[in-house]
């Protein structure tokens, strides 16, 4: 017994150091395996500190930038999403809603065609009310007025035949505006018609019969802007009732105030006169003037888009020149040299066709001319003319008019 004690225990001591040996193992091997671990780990950390120590501040930067930019890409997508899926709904919901509703879309639509047919009807029953009921200078349900129709125009041939009579209908107005301004002036025209058939030079006895009892009136037009100007009107011009001058202001006055200021001088000498000539002294150069500030009158600017107010203006100032005789009528620009190059000659044949059917001339004198010097006896006296003329480059604002008091 005591033999086979023994042997059991040295068994079960055998087993116990056996279970010790293998437990001590796998401790063993999981503290080696903890500690390779922890060697990964520490190394891992080391090459990501040494990796980020590595990146520079731009590189940064840009990968923050590229960060932000790809979440907002994400939510802008998602918005999209959700937005089209918003849309989607609404019309599936629209659709089932119209389609369960059939009859009463149908209905509204008759209801109001109805609607829109009981209106017209209402409408064409009063205008045809309106126009049968019976009136005292109508036969009973007839209108006797052939014009009544709205849709009676002007045919094709009709138009061309008063395109033809055209020119016509122009010369008999003209005719007419002569015929007027002759009675209030007292100018034979019968007479004078008679003369111009005979086509040969009148005698001195002949010209003084065609005489108008009242004198013409001749016009100056004198700008705000031209260098001792007003001493035009108070010293220089002839001191005569059928001169009349006209100062505007060069800044402030349209072509409209001014063709305005004309008219009203005109009219103030005698109601629906005309002018025998008009003398505009104002500032310009060759081929071109200025009327008006910041307006300059070339051949092209007269007939230019958006400058109707200047050709306006020059059509009215053909209306007010005499026509008896119209060979008589002239407008004057005085102070600069137009016709300084070939655009100053084109400038006055443009205003000559401008003011058709009247017959102007348009001219530009020089003042040392024979022509020039006649025209300007018509309107200032020389002596004083010639005085003002060389006082212009003084930078005294006097002038002493002393000397030419002889």
């Amino acid at each position: 017994m005591g033999s086979g004690v023994s042997a059991e225990k040295k068994r079960a001591i055998k087993t116990k150091i056996n279970v010790v040996a293998t437990f001590n193992r796998t401790s063993n091997n999981k503290s080696d395996a903890s500690k390779n671990d922890a060697k990964v780990k520490e190394s891992d950390e080391k090459n990501s500190t040494s990796s980020e120590s590595k990146m520079s501040p731009a590189q940064v930067f840009w990968a923050v930038l590229k960060v932000q930019a790809v979440w907002r890409g994400k939510i802008k997508r998602r918005l999209i999403q959700q937005e089209h899926e918003a849309a989607s709904r609404i019309q599936r919901r629209f659709r089932k809603h119209s389609q369960s509703r059939p009859e009463t879309a149908k209905e509204d639509t008759t209801k109001e065609s109805e609607k829109d047919d009981f209106v017209s009807k209402s409408i064409k029953d009063r205008k045809e009310a309106r126009v049968s009921r019976s009136r005292d200078w109508k036969e009973e349900g007839q209108i006797l007025r052939p014009d009544y129709d709205s849709e009676i125009a002007i045919g094709k041939t009709t138009q061309d035949q008063l395109n033809l009579y055209q020119d016509d209908i122009v010369q008999t107005r003209w005719l007419a505006a002569q015929s007027l301004e002759a009675n209030i002036i007292g100018y034979p025209i019968l007479k004078a018609n008679e003369l111009a058939k005979q086509k040969r030079a009148l005698t001195d006895e002949e010209k003084a019969s065609l005489k108008p009892t009242l004198r013409r009136p001749k016009l100056l037009v004198v700008a705000s802007n031209l260098k001792k100007g007003h001493y035009l009107e108070s010293h220089v011009t002839k001191k005569e009732k059928h001169i009349l001058t006209v100062r505007y202001d060069f800044e402030n006055t349209t072509f409209k105030d001014l063709m305005e200021q004309m008219k009203d001088k005109l009219n103030a000498y005698q109601r629906d006169c005309k002018a025998e000539s008009i003398a505009f002294f104002c500032q310009g150069g060759p081929g071109h003037m200025y009327l008006l500030k910041t307006r300059v009158v070339t051949p092209q600017k007269i007939v230019k888009k958006g400058q109707e107010d200047m050709l306006e203006f020059f059509k009215e100032l053909g209306d007010v020149m005499t026509r008896c005789p119209p060979q008589d009528a002239a407008v004057y620009f005085l102070g600069f040299n137009l016709l300084g190059n070939d655009q100053g000659q084109k400038l006055l044949d443009t205003l000559t066709e401008v003011v058709r059917p009247n017959i102007v001339r348009f001219e530009a004198l020089l003042e040392r001319s024979r022509d020039g010097r006649n025209m300007l006896e018509g309107y200032f006296d020389l002596k004083r003319f010639k005085f003002w003329k060389s006082q212009l480059r003084s930078s005294l604002t006097e002038i002493d008019w002393k000397d030419t008091e002889e």
